[in-house]
C-alpha cells in the first residue's frame, strides 16, 4: 500500500477541476466588489480634490482677490475680475476626473461669507457614497429613470501652518 502512494505524482483530472471551479467562483464573488471599491476612490478622488479647490478659492476670497461668482470652474478661472494668477496659481493646472476635465466637473460657488464646490454623476450606484466633509443630494428623474447624485463640500479646516504659510506667500510675493 505505501508504494502505491508514493508512485503517486500529480493531481487527478477531478481535483484539477474542483481547484479551477473553486477560483473560478472566488473570482465571481470578488469581481463586483473590486469594481464598486474603484468606483468609490475614483469619486472619493475627486470629492478630496473639490474639497482642496474650495479651500484655495476661499484662501482668495479672504484676502478679497475674489469676488460673489456662481458657475463652472473653467469659468471661475476664466473671469478676470477673479486674480487667479495671482493669488491661486494652483487653479491653472488641469487634470481629468472621473473621465472629464476639471473645468466642467466641478461647479463653484463663492458668496460673501464663504466658498462651495460641488460636483454630480449620473447613476444609481453611486447613491451609497458617502464621504467626510461633504454633503450629498440624490435626485431622481422618473420620467428618464435618471439618478443624479451631487456632492458639495467647503473649504477645508486650515491648520496654523497652512494658514501662516499663506499669509507668508502673501506677505513676499513681489
Amino acid at each position: 500500500m505505501n508504494r502505491l502512494i508514493n508512485n503517486r505524482k500529480g493531481m487527478t483530472l477531478v481535483e484539477l477541476l474542483a481547484v479551477i471551479g473553486l477560483i473560478t467562483i472566488s473570482i465571481a464573488v470578488l469581481l463586483p466588489n473590486l469594481s464598486t471599491e474603484m468606483r468609490y476612490r475614483s469619486v472619493a478622488g475627486a470629492a478630496h480634490k473639490a474639497q482642496e479647490i474650495a479651500t484655495i478659492i476661499d484662501y482668495g476670497r479672504s484676502i478679497g482677490m475674489v469676488g460673489p461668482f456662481t458657475g463652472s470652474l473653467g469659468e471661475f478661472i476664466a473671469g478676470p475680475a477673479n486674480n487667479v494668477d495671482a493669488a491661486m496659481p494652483g487653479l491653472r493646472t488641469t487634470f481629468e476626473l472621473l473621465g472629464r476635465a476639471a473645468n466642467e466637473l466641478f461647479q463653484v460657488e463663492v458668496g460673501q461669507y464663504g466658498v462651495r464646490v460641488s460636483f454630480a454623476l449620473i447613476g444609481v450606484e453611486y447613491a451609497e457614497f458617502r464621504f467626510p466633509g461633504t454633503h450629498t443630494e440624490i435626485a431622481v428623474d422618473e420620467e428618464a429613470g435618471a439618478t443624479t447624485v451631487t456632492w458639495s463640500t467647503g473649504p477645508a479646516a486650515l491648520t496654523s501652518l497652512n494658514a501662516a504659510y499663506g499669509t507668508h506667500q502673501l506677505i513676499n510675493d513681489d
